[in-house]
């Protein structure tokens, strides 16, 4: 149980996030917490390449009014909107 990430260095600087398997959620870095984690570590230290990112995803998202809400197996859910 869990998501998968394949992170591959790039000449382009910056954050990419390629593909994500077994969900629809935003490719948009700055829209999708992988690419907001990848964004805030540039941020803090700063290169002269970047990252491609792949996710597959192994947890469940669930889609409450607007809102997104990441589940694991491991935590216990009090959403009546999302069953783990």
């Amino acid at each position: 149980i869990g998501d998968e990430m394949i992170i591959r260095k790039t000449a382009e600087k910056g954050i990419r996030i390629t593909k994500i398997e077994g969900q629809d959620l935003p490719l948009e870095a700055h829209n999708n917490v992988a690419g907001v984690a990848g964004l805030a570590l540039l941020e803090a230290h700063p290169s002269a390449f970047g990252f491609e990112i792949e996710i597959i995803k192994g947890i469940k998202a669930c889609k409450r009014g607007k809102d997104f809400f990441i589940m694991k197996a491991l935590i216990t859910s009090t959403s009546k909107d999302c069953e783990i």
